[in-house]
């Protein structure tokens, strides 16, 4: 509606003191957008969070057409301000993309958390496709199931599907702990983590023990790797088929 009204000016006269006026809201704008970002960042609260987001993509939305028509202003030409409507109207449509993906982790991480009885904000999913958690300083990244956010603490958990072993797996004890230690290296506050099967669940503790294993394990992965001295461990046929390296593994199991 604004960048019609705006448009509106074309036709008369004073169009520098309007695009004057409108460049200062589209500033004045700008500035609350920063300011209820920040604030939306080191809100406690969940609702409060989700209140202060929604208007920072009002705020946002709002100072984009107010520049847009500030720009059309400065320049009082009708084939460039067609040009910057288009560009609005894009620039909306896909600002209400944002907002409707947005809507849909929240209406995921609700059902998650029903589905699983979890506790805890439901900070990251790894169904939407969300960023990888990497450490240029280990050389590692990851992207674990979901991250909760319980009394301040990031919480990694990794679900497991299948039969559930009579105690956790070494090897999923420390994909949890590199999650955790990819968490720490991103300057969150981690104590534990959560390994969850179908019948059972196992909290994996994150201290000084096991960061050092975690690294301990990582620089022995490299050391085997550089040596090209890598050699199957176990005698499992039904793992060894399953295995995605099985095609180029020398010391495969019948």
């Amino acid at each position: 509606m604004l960048s019609i009204v705006g448009m509106s000016f074309l036709a008369y006269g004073n169009a520098q003191r309007w695009s004057t006026v409108l460049g200062v809201l589209s500033i004045v704008w700008i500035v609350a957008a920063l300011f209820l970002l920040l604030r939306s960042s080191s809100a406690k609260d969940k609702k409060e969070r989700d209140r202060t987001q929604r208007i920072v993509v009002g705020f946002a939305i709002v100072a984009t057409v107010i520049a847009l028509n500030a720009v059309t202003l400065l320049n009082v030409n009708p084939e460039m301000a067609f040009v910057l409507e288009i560009i609005a109207l894009l620039w909306l449509i896909a600002a209400s993309l944002a907002l409707y993906k947005s809507i849909v982790t929240n209406r995921k991480a609700q059902e998650l958390r029903r589905k699983r009885a979890i506790e805890g904000e439901i900070t990251y999913v790894d169904k939407d496709g969300p960023r990888l958690l990497r450490s240029e300083r280990f050389g590692l990244q990851g992207r674990p199931d979901f991250i909760l956010e319980i009394e301040g603490e990031a919480v990694p958990v990794e679900l497991k599907t299948g039969r559930t072993p009579r105690g956790p797996l070494f090897s999923h004890i420390l994909q949890v702990a590199a999650y955790c230690l990819l968490l720490e290296e991103e300057g969150r506050k981690v104590s534990h983590g959560i390994l969850r099967y179908e019948e059972a669940e196992h909290e994996v503790e994150f201290n000084d023990d096991m960061r050092s294993l975690v690294i301990g394990k990582l620089e022995e992965m490299r050391s085997i790797r550089a040596s090209g001295e890598a050699h199957r461990n176990h005698d499992r046929t039904g793992k060894c088929r399953s295995c995605s390296r099985r095609e180029g593994c020398p010391e495969r199991l019948a």
